[in-house]
């Protein structure tokens, strides 16, 4: 598979203050494999990310409005530039 070559990651949104370690660190990595063009390494990271958001937010540690913002910035994007990328042939 070929690396991405446009982030995945929406730049012009700032991540929710006070999330979870466990959720920040989950962003860390996502950071660090969108600078990589790892999109499988991405991808699997925003698996753990759902799983991890959830437990956060039915433990009342995060808010349905930071789930949001994190969505937009990290799901969203990435799925707007991915499907760009299948149709322009790059991966």
């Amino acid at each position: 598979m070929k690396k991405h070559t446009e982030s995945y990651i929406d730049s012009s949104i700032k991540d929710p203050d006070g999330l979870p370690s466990n959720v920040q660190g989950i962003l860390d990595d996502l950071r660090q494999y969108d600078k990589e063009g790892n999109g499988i390494g991405y991808t699997d990271r925003l698996d753990d990310l759902w799983v991890i958001v959830k437990n956060a937010m039915a433990s009342n540690a995060m808010s349905q409005w930071a789930w949001d913002v994190i969505v937009q910035k990290y799901w969203t994007h990435a799925d707007i530039v991915y499907k760009k990328e299948i149709e322009s042939g790059n991966i």
